[in-house]
């Protein structure tokens, strides 16, 4: 199928041969990550649309394209607006979309290996009194029509060694095992394959930017694994190194696991995240009435708490990226004054610098680069379509990660091209005082993300700046969005900040058709020291990421003592730990940007 057309009026047909009166096509496959291969882009394949959330909703006479408001500005450039109308994703939105097209009484079809219960769940509540229905159809109608889909990804899996991990996979299996027994759960559902990866201390290349094997597992409550993944993909070495306690699942035989461990656990109950466990997934529970405990994965919170070992590793992957990102600085003060370089020339640079390291693995997401009005989109990607000159007055905001060996890398960085307007010094500098702020901040035992969010936008707000994007908790050779920490005013920023965490700080402001300006770095949790013995234990951040900020866009009478003093401490650090492992130019250029602020 040559367009957009052609495949919409194919998928039409095949919503009329299932029996039902439209059909959802989610950005999403059956593992439900943030994250897709290739073979799962249903939803950029049917629309043009390639941002990472978003769904298609199908009717036979109009459709739709819906998305989050960080892609509301670039969803009307990706797709035929003569085929899908661009719609807002918020809570309600497609029943809202349904009711101001007087659409009621429908059946809605869906994929039930791409939809979690919860959000199934949702749309049900959503649709209860307008007569509209969600209907589970067999197979993907996408798929159907998709002649030339790429195939599914099937890599080797290969071990995250445990001098970086800290535990071996038994110690894991055993430690969350403990809490299974604790909360008197028979087993858990684990259905995100990073829980896998962290548990069984494995990685692998499913993904272009993220090293996992796409699988699932069921642990039980004496440390026992079912693991289901094609045995094929399994080296010998690592099925024997994990051990009896962890047997190997075939995807097709996982109805029949299912069925085992129902006669094993009995009416005992079974843990299961409503949130990223598919539809499907329950199904098949239900159908053997297993009895399921509705709940976080017992292995989110100690994936979330680093150990020493993998500290350790972070802060080394972390020098490491310091490195590149000082070399690719200095590259881009030298060869931008040319007016040559695009926003392109800039990723493709960032990526080649990267990795010349051995340790280097990947991108841990796809690389932002926008320059001038391209940095008020805050997860803006050069395309050939939008991909600008560099060159002239504006800034540049580029917010990119590695994966390394040791540690996932996540850092933002705004610069200045040309000559900067007042406005852009001090928005700039607003920000700085909110990163700087968050990063000093020393808080007690229990502090949730919506609390230590406020540090940061606090110190914001006094410029009328805001932002809507939050930080998120990192992984150790993982997601670089890992569940554990959510921080922002969101009321989905309620979990605690726990000791060896590692989340960002990424305070911003943006003004669209003019600017953004973003600044991240990345913390980890640490005692905090303090002068006197508190009567409840203090955590403070420990700051991982060592690259600069840029001089030209900081005004200093901005700055409060103790902001300049942190400045000053950051930077002496890079000099100190970065420098000696640059070119003698590279330190040369360097240093006069460190010590602007010292």
């Amino acid at each position: 199928m040559k367009n957009a057309a052609e495949k919409l009026a194919a998928l039409r047909a095949e919503i009329t041969k299932a029996g039902v009166d439209a059909y959802l096509v989610p950005r999403a496959d059956e593992f439900l990550g943030e994250y897709v291969p290739d073979s799962a882009m249903r939803l950029g394949w049917l629309t043009g649309f390639d941002g990472s959330y978003g769904f298609a909703f199908v009717l036979p006479d109009r459709a739709a394209v819906f998305t989050d408001p960080r892609y509301k500005s670039i969803l009307p450039k990706k797709i035929d607006l003569t085929l899908f109308e661009p719609a807002d994703a918020g809570l309600g939105a497609l029943k809202n979309w349904c009711a101001e097209r007087g659409i009621d009484g429908i059946a809605i079809g869906f994929d039930p290996a791409l939809y979690s219960v919860a959000e199934i769940k949702r749309l049900e509540q959503d649709f209860q009194e307008t007569g509209i229905t969600l209907k589970p159809v067999v197979g993907n109608l996408v798929d159907k029509i998709w002649t030339d889909r790429p195939a599914v990804p099937c890599t080797s899996v290969e071990p995250f060694l445990e001098i970086y991990a800290g535990r071996s996979a038994t110690q894991k299996r055993e430690l969350v095992a403990e809490s299974l027994v604790k909360d008197g759960l028979a087993a858990a559902i684990l259905s995100r394959p990073a829980d896998v990866a962290w548990l069984l201390n494995i990685r692998g290349h499913d993904l272009p930017e993220l090293p996992l094997a796409l699988s699932v597992a069921i642990l039980y409550d004496n440390g026992e694994v079912d693991w289901v993944i094609d045995p094929a993909r399994v080296p010998p070495e690592i099925h024997k190194g994990l051990g009896n306690a962890v047997r190997l699942v075939h995807p097709d035989q996982t109805a029949d696991m299912i069925a085992k461990m129902k006669a094993r656990i009995g009416r005992d109950a079974v843990s299961m995240d409503d949130a990223t466990t598919t539809y499907r997934f329950a199904q098949m529970l239900d159908d053997r009435n297993v009895r399921i405990k509705f709940g976080k994965s017992p292995v989110t919170i100690p994936r979330a708490m680093k150990t020493m070992e993998e500290q350790a590793a972070i802060r080394d992957a972390h020098i490491k990226d310091a490195v590149a990102l000082t070399k690719f600085l200095y590259w881009f003060d030298q060869n931008v004054p040319s007016g040559k370089l695009s926003e392109q020339d800039g990723v493709d640079m960032l990526h080649k610098i990267r990795a010349r390291e051995p340790a280097f693995r990947s991108d841990s997401f796809g690389t932002i680069f926008g320059f001038g009005t391209n940095s008020a989109i805050p997860h803006y990607h050069p395309s050939p379509d939008s991909n600008a000159r560099i060159t002239g007055n504006g800034l540049v905001l580029f917010d990119s990660g590695a994966q390394y060996v040791n540690g996932t890398t996540d850092i933002t960085r705004t610069l200045c091209v040309g000559d900067p307007t007042e406005d852009m010094r001090r928005d700039y500098t607003a920000v700085l005082r909110g990163h700087v702020a968050f990063a000093m901040a020393k808080f007690p035992k229990g502090t949730k993300g919506i609390q230590l969010d406020t540090i940061a936008r606090s110190r914001i707000w006094m410029y009328g700046n805001d932002w809507t994007h939050a930080g998120h908790t990192v992984g150790c050779y993982l997601e670089v969005h890992e569940p554990g920490l959510y921080v922002s005013t969101s009321p989905r920023a309620m979990d605690e900040a726990l000791p060896g965490m590692l989340f960002s700080n990424e305070p911003a402001t943006y003004w669209p058709d003019r600017y953004g300006i973003r600044l991240e770095n990345l913390n980890l949790v640490v005692p905090a020291e303090l002068d006197r013995v508190p009567a409840t234990v203090f955590y403070q951040l420990e700051t991982v990421s060592l690259v600069h900020f840029e001089p030209a866009l900081t005004r200093l009478s901005m700055l409060m003592p103790d902001e300049k003093e942190w400045l000053a401490a950051y930077h002496a650090r890079i000099l100190d730990v970065v420098a000696p492992q640059l070119t003698a130019a590279e330190r040369a250029w360097l240093e006069p940007i460190c010590t602007y602020f010292m």
